[in-house]
């Protein structure tokens, strides 16, 4: 019979289906697991940087606004006869101790001390109109240097009115200083926006000293698409954490606002490749290690079913070598102590016993057909096998009953076969005598039968002579009449 699936393949199959399963399983849980905690723990920090950059911006520019809030609160501003030389010598003071680039101050209307009308400048609204200390979005500055600066002002007030500002101008470089000093990882970026979009601090300080607004960029460059969603989403949020793309760099931004700013918000943004490459080395490690184990269990479940394998595939011969009438060959001896060797040790001792069953039985045979019948069958027979043994001993012990009852009546034969042939004898002198007599007594009746031929002859004769003699006498009769 043809064997469709061996057992190897079974037991090969049934092993290694179910590890590659789990490995693959256990592989996909910890890159997703570890990716996901790994990331969540990255947005975590991220947040905490963002926090603790929009928490020292807050105290740098607090800082600056205090400055100008004590110059505003000077007893000289309380005054509204105050001589301007007297209040600009004060505020040059206030400008070297707190590292102004220029400070000044402006009356009601908004014309500062050179005649300049800030009045309708933003900042200069704000601080008329809240009376409180304002910080002003950066800007270019007029001294043809490109430089951005950020404007600090603080109301005077005389008598709960708003009677000018004090104000004084810092480089807006110290924003990007600040987030510069906490980026995250050799490839992040942190930067500032404004309530319009526009990067005014980036660890790349062109972008802020340009004043470069990315999603008006992005309309005409794509590579701004990605931070230009970012920024949109930063704008209608103001605070949480995204996933983009930027230049084909995969990055997380967390952001939060600026609570000093004019709606500023503050973004941290991380390569995410940094923070997980880590993990991704450590997935391909483990999956290196988890094929070798595979590799090395396959190996062993090979070599360790062959062993199982073998001896019953050579059973499997043997058994259908038994059902072939092959009594003779012989299985390799096995060396295990487990129930493969004691199956491969079993066929042998049943094949063995098999065949010293049927030698004997062979034998006692031989021996019938050359008429002896004074034997029994030798050796043992086990278990369901011992009735063949003893019905051949029956039919052997019948056999040897029949043959001496057919002895004696051979013997029986013999006596009567010779009475027969005496009787034979004597039956033969008889007959010779009654031979002798017979061929006489022929002769007698060859001769009664000539004798009783001529009787015969004469009585037809007279016969005639009497149907003559009746018709004479009719004749002779109606004559007569």
């Amino acid at each position: 019979m043809a064997v469709k699936q061996s057992i190897q393949s079974r037991i090969m199959r049934l092993a290694i289906i179910p590890m590659l399963i789990i490995a693959v399983l256990l592989l996909g849980y910890a890159a997703i697991g570890g990716i996901m905690n790994t990331t969540s723990t990255l947005e975590d920090s991220i947040k905490e940087t963002a926090d603790i950059s929009a928490l020292a911006i807050k105290n740098q520019l607090e800082i600056y606004e205090t400055a100008v809030t004590e110059a505003a609160s000077n007893q000289m501003f309380q005054r509204a006869d105050f001589e301007p030389d007297e209040a600009m010598a004060y505020l040059e003071e206030v400008k070297q101790r707190s590292g102004f680039q220029r400070i000044g101050y402006t009356d009601e209307n908004g014309v500062n001390q050179n005649g300049s009308d800030f009045s309708e400048r933003q900042y200069f609204k704000d601080c008329r109109t809240s009376l409180a200390a304002v910080t002003s979005d950066p800007y270019s500055s007029k001294d043809g240097n490109g430089a951005l600066s950020v404007l600090f002002c603080a109301p005077i007030v005389r008598e709960g009115e708003f009677c000018g500002i004090v104000y004084g101008a810092g480089d807006a470089k110290l924003l990007t200083d600040i987030i510069g000093g906490v980026l995250v990882g050799g490839d992040g970026v942190n930067f500032i926006i404004d309530s319009t979009g526009t990067y005014i601090a980036h660890s790349d300080y062109s972008l802020a000293s340009s004043l470069t607004n990315c999603i008006t960029q992005a309309q005409t460059d794509p590579a701004f698409s990605g931070q230009a969603q970012v920024v949109s989403q930063m704008l209608a949020d103001r605070t949480g954490c995204v996933k983009y793309s930027d230049g084909g760099t995969q990055r997380i931004a967390c952001f939060v606002p600026v609570e000093k700013g004019s709606g500023w918000v503050l973004a941290v943004t991380v390569n995410h490749f940094d923070f997980i490459r880590q993990e991704i080395f450590g997935l391909i490690l483990l999956g290196i290690c988890s094929a070798a184990v595979i590799v090395f269990s396959i190996i062993l479940i090979a070599r360790t079913s062959k062993r199982i394998v073998k001896p019953v595939c050579d059973c499997t011969r043997r058994i259908e070598l038994l059902a072939e009438g092959d009594l003779r060959s012989d299985i390799e001896p096995c060396s295990s102590e487990d129930e493969t060797g004691v199956l491969v040790e079993s066929t042998r001792r049943n094949i063995r016993h098999l065949n010293s069953m049927i030698r004997h039985i062979s034998e006692s045979l031989e021996q019938m057909s050359a008429g002896d019948f004074t034997h029994d069958v030798e050796g043992k027979f086990r278990g369901d096998f011992e009735p063949i043994k003893t019905s051949l001993d029956n039919i052997m012990t019948s056999l040897r009953s029949v043959l001496a009852d057919i002895d004696k009546a051979a013997a029986d034969m013999s006596e009567i076969s010779e009475a027969v042939v005496d009787t034979s004898c004597a039956l033969s002198g008889g007959v010779k005598r009654q031979t002798g007599l017979i061929s006489e007594m022929s002769d007698i009746f060859g001769s009664m039968k000539d004798s009783v031929r001529m009787n015969a002859e004469n009585t037809a004769s007279v016969v005639e002579l009497a149907a003559q003699t009746r018709s004479g006498v009719q004749t002779s009769g109606e004559q007569m009449n």
